[in-house]
């Protein structure tokens, strides 16, 4: 049986880009609860006393041009933290050169997808990761589900 996976944290440092995500993904009627962070930092904070990520805890997707420091390290980041081992982590920008792409999936992120979150993106994140589905639910919302 398919569980859904309910929670999109976003690392972006523009109060803009949070906004407009919320604002598209209730448009589209997608069920995935919104987290956004500013920094990395407040994500690490929000996460420190956990102590294991499980794939059911959500999508982290990490902004590629954040002011301190770019995503792909914060992706590196996660990956080196042996909590985070399980985690969907990936890359959500504005960029569509193939540098950054690569750049993202060599750190080790799951994805890389185009802002905002949308239908599209979701779908394309479903697409790229064994074990995620897209299916409408009895609200006819859209899930993402893990399906192993």
């Amino acid at each position: 049986m398919a569980k859904p996976l309910t929670k999109l944290h976003f690392i972006d440092d523009s109060a803009d880009e949070h906004f407009i995500n919320k604002m598209v993904l209730k448009r589209e009627n997608l069920n995935l609860d919104y987290r956004g962070y500013e920094t990395a930092d407040a994500f690490f904070a929000e996460t420190h006393s956990l102590e294991r990520w499980r794939r059911e805890e959500g999508i982290i997707a990490v902004d590629l041009n954040l002011t301190i420091t770019d995503g792909s390290e914060v992706v590196k980041a996660l990956r080196a933290d042996e909590r985070f081992g399980d985690a969907i982590v990936g890359i959500c920008s504005g960029s569509e050169d193939p540098y950054d792409r690569q750049k993202a999936l060599d750190a080790g992120a799951d994805f890389f997808v185009n802002k905002p979150f949308n239908r599209r993106a979701i779908e394309a994140i479903a697409t790229e990761i064994d074990g995620l589905e897209v299916a409408t639910n009895a609200d006819e919302k859209l899930d993402l589900r893990l399906t192993s």
